[in-house]
């Protein structure tokens, strides 16, 4: 029988991409203090929930590379494929559409590393892989004891004390590669030093495991929702140091650099560490979900992508939580079926043998450079 890859980590992909998606759809577009009390709370619930979406991505990535000496043929794929993204979107966009992309813009697409404007995690991704041969080889020859003294020194540095000091003393608001290098490092941490293995769990049925890992989690939902409205009760204060507080603190529940949103990511990734999944489908569905990001946060067609679902006229309407988890569905499934018809498109030129011929002696060529 053939044997079905792990579908955990594959399952969480998934799960993570929603949440992104979710994000995008509820905090790009949605006032939270235009909306009912009910509502307001449970958008910041849902933005608390899936906040751990973007450092789950990089833990992952650190997961599964700890072993990778060279990342340069993942490098070109994923630029590849982007512009790929950019270039097909914008032409589109440009024929069937006015005044969304002038002809200028539409050039500028062509240029395969101009990715900041459209998706400035992939530029910050390409950089982190780029690195990771190197950061390898800190990785590999760190024992136990050292590989916890940098992760604490790291997260004091760049996560507390950013947050403590408003970023004047480090700045660290987790959209840099210094916060990617982080997470990485992390995620290949569990992998060297498993958590199982620890001593302080050693004797955690997988059952008891779980159960902490959740209470974990949601704990730290707890305490970010909480920060949360204190944060607009420092606001609304006549007081200059109160309101300045409160601004620092309702920044730091959408930071990814926060401490509670790092622990929380951590907790979310090795939740779904202790799954035992194998599953197909799981696994073909987290394969097409890079290609979901690259579509519905595409710059250009981020400008009309929401505007048929008329978001704003339902901001007084309790229908709403109903409402952003359907869109971002009809979003998900839609960029689901876009990167499946790329998928069939890419396949093509690999039947053409001329095509094949230069590709691999382009990629030789690279490769002894």
């Amino acid at each position: 029988m053939e044997k079905v890859r792990k579908s955990n980590f594959e399952l969480l992909r998934i799960i993570s991409m929603y949440m992104i998606v979710l994000w995008h759809v509820t905090k790009n577009n949605i006032d939270f203090t235009q909306t009912p009390d009910i509502v307001h709370l449970f958008l910041v619930i849902i933005i608390c929930i899936s906040v751990v979406h973007v450092n789950s991505y990089v833990m992952i990535s650190g997961f599964f590379s700890t072993k990778k000496t060279t990342t340069w043929k993942k490098t070109l794929s994923l630029i590849g494929k982007t512009w790929v993204y950019k270039v097909v979107i914008a032409i589109i966009l440009f024929l069937t559409t006015s005044n969304i992309i002038s002809e200028l813009e539409l050039l500028k697409e062509f240029f395969p590393l101009d990715l900041a404007q459209s998706y400035w995690f992939i530029n910050r991704y390409i950089v982190l892989l780029l690195l990771i041969p190197y950061i390898n080889i800190l990785i590999n020859k760190l024992t136990e004891k050292q590989y916890k003294n940098l992760l604490l020194t790291s997260f004091v540095l760049f996560s507390v004390i950013p947050l403590l000091t408003s970023q004047l003393t480090i700045s660290n608001d987790g959209f840099n590669i210094l916060h990617f290098i982080y997470i990485y490092l992390i995620g290949a941490y569990f992998a060297k030093f498993p958590l199982e293995d620890n001593y302080h769990f050693k004797n955690f049925s997988k059952n008891k495991l779980q159960i902490f890992l959740i209470i974990t989690f949601f704990l730290c939902v707890f305490f970010e929702i909480a920060i949360y409205y204190l944060s607009l009760n420092f606001q609304s204060s006549s007081n200059l140091l109160l309101q300045d507080i409160g601004t620092t603190l309702n920044n730091s529940i959408y930071c990814y650099s926060s401490p509670i949103v790092i622990i929380q990511t951590i907790a979310y990734f090795l939740f779904f560490k202790t799954l035992n999944i194998e599953n197909k489908l799981i696994n073909k569905i987290a394969s097409l979900t890079f290609g979901i990001y690259l579509f519905h946060e595409n710059y250009y067609l981020k400008k009309i992508l929401y505007k048929p679902f008329q978001i704003t006229k339902y901001f007084d309407s309790k229908f709403l939580m109903i409402d952003i988890f359907i869109i971002a569905l009809i979003i998900f499934t839609a960029g689901l079926l876009v990167e499946t018809i790329r998928k069939l498109c890419a396949k093509i030129p690999s039947k053409i043998k001329w095509i094949q011929i230069k590709k691999e002696k382009a990629l030789q060529y690279i490769e002894n450079i």
